[in-house]
């Protein structure tokens, strides 16, 4: 019974939640982002991809978004262990025998204005601060099969959630959205359009070449 009620009143939470969340947004004047915005995320992720074709996947670590940070260090144990793990995996690869041969950001498929902030007139609704820009990646990996220890080569296809202030200077932060989930996505943008299928998340894939 209890949990029955617990579950009852959570429920209650979350369409309250929502409720507000989509009379909020529908105070906010949402406008598209300019084409310059969503070329310069491409650009963002193709220089990012450049350094991980180097091996520094650290420099991935110094651009990922602030307020994910605390989840992708949470799911490897700590900033810490967050680092050591992204400094191990050039070794790691050449000890599997992959490798990275070709790595670029594609054309945004989808962008949008996010994160509220107070707007200078207190008399005025809030204001966006923040543009989100989903920008498809393709990767292609050269590895060795362990069944049959031939050369073979992989195509995987994902995204990259690039995220910078709309106030300069603008600094491109990302979310790697291998594992990104619309939920967590909504956790820390809650004014995304509501219909899932307005979100045009880049698919992905992965094969065999």
């Amino acid at each position: 019974m209890i949990l029955s009620l617990n579950s009852n009143l959570l429920k209650l939470f979350c369409i309250i939640l929502t409720l507000s969340t989509l009379s909020f947004s529908q105070v906010m004047e949402r406008k598209s982002v300019p084409q310059d915005v969503t070329e310069e995320a491409q650009s963002a992720v193709q220089s990012l991809a450049n350094e991980v074709m180097k091996g520094n996947f650290l420099y991935s670590l110094d651009h990922i978004y602030p307020r994910w940070t605390e989840a992708a260090e949470r799911q490897t144990g700590g900033k810490d262990a967050l680092r050591k793990r992204l400094e191990a995996l050039p070794r790691e690869m050449q000890e599997k025998g992959i490798s990275i041969i070709d790595f670029k950001a594609e054309r945004p498929v989808s962008a949008f204005e996010v994160k509220a902030e107070h707007n200078r007139d207190a008399k005025k609704a809030p204001v966006f601060s923040e543009y989100l820009v989903f920008v498809p990646t393709r990767t292609l990996y050269r590895a060795i099969d362990p069944n049959g220890g031939v050369v073979v080569k992989i195509e995987s296809k994902g995204f990259q959630a690039a995220i910078v202030s709309q106030a300069p200077p603008r600094k491109w932060s990302f979310i790697d959205g291998s594992s990104l989930t619309v939920q967590e996505l909504r956790a820390l943008f809650p004014l995304l359009p509501h219909k899932e299928e307005a979100l045009l998340i880049p698919e992905r894939s992965q094969k065999k070449l």
